[in-house]
């Protein structure tokens, strides 16, 4: 295996709320992959 680029381990999570079919609420959360494995979700890269 091999470790990823620095600009690879950045990523974006996005929540969204509706109701019905509007969409009422956009949330979204920078994540970064320090090591091989799980995300975290950080406050900048």
């Amino acid at each position: 295996d091999q470790m990823w680029s620095e600009e690879t381990k950045k990523g974006l999570v996005v929540k969204m709320t509706f109701d019905g079919d509007k969409i009422i609420k956009r949330e979204e959360f920078k994540t970064f992959t320090p090591n091989i494995g799980q995300p975290e979700i950080v406050d900048k890269f």
